[in-house]
């Protein structure tokens, strides 16, 4: 189906004995499948590979491209036949929202041609502000629906004029508030999810229970009748000490007058009207220092990660809600990393035992227990359910071979791991398939994770040579007539130590006589993340480049990775004099230079975030002989370290202020002031010829440098008079001329790169948007360049960094004296309407006269630059997942060669464009 990751699916049989699935695909909208019957035989086989029907799909108002999100589907049966309600969330804020608040859409005869009723929209009431977020039937009322609109509470909303003229209207807001019976908590809470069943008490009576975001389970009995309810807060069962965390979903079942209630509940990541990027489809980045998702104001203070199914029982009419029994998941060795439970569904058994929870999480699978409906007490049923998962990220395309994809791939779970590397068939329908033996070193055994060994503090893990950084890489063809020629790729890393499990955690060195990739068993070697060991405070994980040689294959899908002859060292730059920087970041990345020598690039730019130097320049050629001719000229390439010492490499001074001790790292993450060089981002580049003042070639690399980190907290951090404290947090590119750094012949042979200006993507005057600088591409158009700066916030920035407008160079500290360049235009990308952020420009590419940006949630978006003056977003692609890296590949067609857009879209995989 073509959207992986649906927000909601309810399943629905029809009188023809037909079985449908119905899936809110947020802003994909809605799609029906026909479920064949071979998935309902005692052993299910698969059916034939097709996709659904979207059935709706909410159009993008002209120019906007913002959509409604689909975040809820449930059938009613009626006596006229079935009624399909589909939930289109959007924020009740105008501010927020320009496609209006949540709605509620019908369809009659979904199962065939659906037939539209008039669709329902809430008002605009903004205190709170009103999101959908859930809904649900009566079993026992065929004329209204329940809608869970966030904070702002639960309706009721009629169906009546069935069948001649169907209509949807609104009654009296279902009443619930800080008067119903609880032990307190935050209020009015956040609804998250509804269920309602029918007790056959005397009368009989519908029960509506709502997982409340804050820890706390709401049941309204005698639903549309007389209503009274009640709260519960969650239980919190220890030892040690849990918070129950968020309550995330709830389903209910009865046996006889009783009701048994499961409620999914989980203290990471934290929940609003939205999940956090990037691991939910809904997820974003809300501010500079790329804190994920939104922050909650109402956070109930969570103590130890976990996360839970909480049941609760209530044996009507006359007893109450109480708590059974908990599954409590706190084992990250059994459940391979942090807990992440997403949803659940209870179904009753046959009779009064066994009853069935389905349990789904991201770090463990599906699970199913047998429960217990009187105790609440459960039993696991076998092992978790899971299947491949690939989380596409950014990745780069083999120059020797276009269908070879090397893609990053998130941390998803204990399932198999679909391979990092991927095949793309160079003819249509170019099907997308998984390199043997490329999700692990090549050994006979691949499990994901090994168990740590005793007395380590770090997991162990395979290195998993195949997988990209999450920004771009330098790669290229070996040019020494080598046969095969080697394909080099510099991807960044955190940086690993083989160790010997016989003598406890001692590392073993780069050229001991043991260095292999498996052991005797086959079984990839031990391996940790090497730690920078600070005897003043806590050790911290160091971060730096793998340099990869392979033997790709020119035409059709590898063999397997071990076919390729991998090999892999490891480079830890040390610090340059006066660097200011943490020993380990995340945001690592390389590129080449364009200038060539011997068909090899003459320069590497490595890039890193946490540091004033962002960016080291070592020479291809050190670096090729450094791998080659280590241990002794008889390097066996796994994972041996390459020594370089200052001499060896140039740094640049990509965070300007600091120059001179003029500031201090300060930044402002969250409302909150931290001093800290983590904060010192640097990220992507982009290497451009331009002419200097005399007419001669000049070389400018553009850096996307994050944001100055120059806040002023009020005297306590910031050193005082620092003359960047008015630029701080703005979107910031540093550019610098790196014409003799890339020579490798004459006098000035690798030489120093000199900065030449900063440009901050806002207007010189107040207000002084804050912004974070992510991803950069330059295009020259006659004698003019112009870079494109990819904001994290939601904009981007068009810079004209032509060499006359960043001579001459500045020859002191930056400031005061030298002007900042400032954007000559820019082009602000849609908001989402749940939340009102806009989308985040994460990575970009340019190909002729439009610019492609991934934005996260929204899809990849499309910029006519044409006229850089004045470019204009002309659409929007909608992809399924969290677009987070765009690459470009060439094929022949029978139109000629054309281009390719391959997306990294997170949990959805890899998709190609055309």
């Amino acid at each position: 189906m073509p959207n992986c990751q649906p927000l909601a699916m309810h399943y629905y049989q029809d009188q023809s004995g037909a079985r449908w699935l119905f899936i809110a695909g947020g802003a994909l909208g809605v799609y029906r499948i026909s479920l064949c019957p071979s998935l309902f035989l005692q052993q299910p086989s698969e059916c034939i590979a097709g996709y659904g029907d979207l059935l709706v799909q909410d159009a993008i108002p002209t120019g906007s491209f913002e959509r409604k999100r689909c975040v809820d589907v449930d059938v009613l049966d009626t006596q006229w036949g079935p009624v399909l309600f589909a939930l289109f969330a959007a924020s009740s804020d105008p501010a927020q929202s320009s496609v209006g608040p949540t709605e509620v859409r019908a369809y009659t005869t979904p199962t065939s041609a659906p037939v539209p009723i008039p669709p329902f929209q809430f008002g605009s009431a903004t205190a709170p502000v009103e999101v959908g977020t859930c809904l649900a039937v009566d079993p026992a009322d065929s004329t209204a629906i329940y809608v869970g609109l966030g904070k702002g509470g639960i309706r009721r909303i009629n169906l009546t004029g069935m069948p001649a003229a169907p209509n949807l209207n609104q009654q009296t807001p279902i009443t619930w508030n800080c008067s119903c019976p609880t032990t307190g908590s935050v209020c009015p809470q956040h609804v998250r999810d509804i269920d309602i069943v029918r007790v056959p008490t005397t009368p009989p009576q519908s029960v509506l229970y709502a997982a409340l975001n804050y820890n706390e389970l709401l049941e309204i009995s005698d639903l549309g009748g007389t209503p009274s309810c009640t709260r519960r807060l969650l239980s919190n069962p220890g030892p040690p000490v849990r918070s129950p965390g968020y309550a995330e979903k709830v389903a209910a079942i009865v046996n006889g007058t009783s009701t048994l209630v499961a409620v999914t509940a989980q203290t990471k990541p934290s929940k609003e009207e939205t999940g956090a990027a990037p691991y939910h489809v809904n997820g974003f980045w809300s501010d500079i220092c790329q804190q994920i998702g939104a922050p909650d104001p109402d956070d109930p203070g969570l103590v130890n990660e976990h996360a839970q199914v909480q049941f609760f029982g209530h044996a009507f009419p006359s007893g109450q809600l109480t708590f059974e029994s908990v599954i409590d998941y706190t084992n990250p060795v059994n459940h391979g990393g942090p807990p992440g439970t997403e949803s659940a569904v209870l179904l009753p058994g046959p009779g009064v035992y066994p009853n069935r929870l389905f349990m789904c999480s991201t770090l463990v699978g599906t699970e199913i227990y047998d429960v217990d409906p009187v105790t609440g007490a459960w039993a696991s049923l076998g092992t978790p359910v899971v299947g491949d998962t690939l989380g596409g990220q950014e990745g780069c395309i083999s120059l020797r071979n276009s269908g070879v994809v090397e893609f990053v791939s998130e941390a998803v779970g204990p399932g198999t791991p679909s391979p990092q590397m991927v095949y793309i068939d160079p003819n249509p329908p170019y099907s997308i398939a998984g390199v043997l033996q490329t999700d692990h070193s090549p050994c006979a055994n691949p499990p994901p994770f090994l168990p740590n060994p005793p007395a380590c503090a770090s997991q162990a893990r395979d290195p998993g040579l195949y997988a990209s950084s999450l920004f771009e890489e330098a790669h290229w063809v070996d040019g020494s007539g080598s046969n095969p020629p080697h394909e080099y790729f510099v991807a960044g890393r955190r940086v690993l130590e083989r160790f010997s499990p016989t003598t406890g955690c001692s590392a073993e060195t780069d050229c001991s006589t043991s260095l292999s990739f498996c052991d005797a068993n086959g079984d990839p070697r031990w391996w940790m993340r090497k730690r920078d060991y600070n005897p003043t405070g806590p050790s911290v994980f160091r971060t730096g480049w793998r340099v990869i040689s392979m033997d790709i294959p020119t035409t059709g899908m590898p063999a397997s990775g071990p076919s390729m002859s991998p090999r892999w060292w490891e480079i830890d730059l040390p610090d340059a004099p006066g660097e200011q920087a943490t020993p380990g970041d995340d945001h690592v990345s390389s590129i080449t230079d364009t200038r060539m020598t011997s068909n090899a690039p003459n320069v590497i730019y490595l890039t890193r975030s946490g540091t004033s130097n962002g960016v080291k320049v070592v020479k291809t050629s050190d670096v090729v002989y450094k791998a080659e001719h280590s241990c002794g000229g008889s390097s066996p390439g796994i994972g041996e370290f390459l020594s370089f010492s200052t001499a060896d490499y140039r740094t640049v001074l990509t965070h300007l202020e600091l120059q001179a001790g003029a500031c201090s790292p300060v930044a402002q993450c969250s409302g909150v002031f931290v001093d800290k060089p983590h904060q010192l981002v640097n990220n992507r580049c982009a290497i451009y010829r331009t002419a200097n003042m005399s007419g001669g070639a000049m070389y400018v690399l553009a850096i996307a440098s994050g944001f100055p980190a120059s806040f002023d907290d009020g005297g306590t951090l910031q050193v005082p008079g620092c003359p960047w404290v008015g630029h701080a947090g703005q979107p910031m590119l540093v550019l610098v001329d790196v014409t003799n750094t890339g020579t490798l012949t004459g006098a000035n042979k690798f030489g120093q790169p000199i900065v030449l200006r900063v440009a901050l993507g806002s207007v010189a005057s107040p207000p002084q948007p804050l912004g974070h600088a992510i991803a950069v591409c330059t295009k020259t158009i006659g004698a003019s360049t112009f870079a494109f700066v990819g904001d994290l916030l939601g904009t981007v920035w068009v810079f004209d960094v032509t060499g006359s407008k960043l001579l001459p160079a500045p020859t002191g500290n930056y400031l005061p004296g030298t002007p900042f360049l400032r954007p000559i235009s820019k082009v602000d990308l849609p908001k989402d309407p749940v939340d009102g952020f806009r989308a985040n420009c994460i990575d970009i590419i340019v190909v002729n006269d439009f610019l492609y940006c991934a934005l996260g949630r929204n899809g990849i978006g499309v910029i006519n630059i044409s006229l850089p003056i004045s470019p204009a977003l002309v659409d929007v692609i909608d992809t399924p997942g969290l677009a987070l890296g765009i690459s470009t590949r060439s094929v022949s067609t029978s139109h000629g060669l054309e281009t390719q857009l391959v997306v990294g879209d997170s949990r959805c995989g890899i998709r190609v464009y055309q």
